[in-house]
């Protein structure tokens, strides 16, 4: 299972295609049908990237500052988690044991953490290899 709706799409459309064979027992109609599927991904694929590239190249920071500001709230609410949270609620604890700070999810956190790092390791990979500017 992929963080990606990109590599979702390819995934799907690769388990389809394996699984044509127990549908459609003729193989030129599998063959067929299997060449339309992946056709159909890879429309879906190339519009989700035309659709990611007018995204990033909006001016209006509502379209295009969407992602950073996720990461920007990710890094805070990890910031929180891993190093303020800790270190306050032990100077807390010095003088008020019976009083807590507040937790927060960090599947949650980890999830949008993992995703947009993974989007970041696409993103550098396509720079390095010179597939975009």
């Amino acid at each position: 299972m992929s963080f990606d709706p990109i590599t979702a799409g390819i995934d799907l459309g690769k388990q389809l295609v394996a699984t044509l064979g127990k549908w459609i027992p003729d193989v030129a109609q599998r063959d067929q049908a299997a060449a339309e599927i992946q056709g159909q991904v890879l429309t879906i694929v190339a519009s989700q990237v035309a659709l990611n590239t007018k995204e990033a190249d909006s001016p209006s920071l509502f379209v295009s500052g969407w992602r950073p500001a996720t990461g920007w709230v990710c890094l805070g609410g990890l910031t929180y988690q891993v190093m303020i949270r800790p270190l306050v609620q032990s100077i807390i604890n010095i003088w008020y044991p019976q009083y807590g700070m507040v937790s927060l999810e960090m599947e949650t956190l980890l999830t949008l953490l993992f995703g947009m790092l993974g989007l970041g390791g696409y993103r550098t990979f396509e720079k390095y290899t010179g597939i975009t500017k």
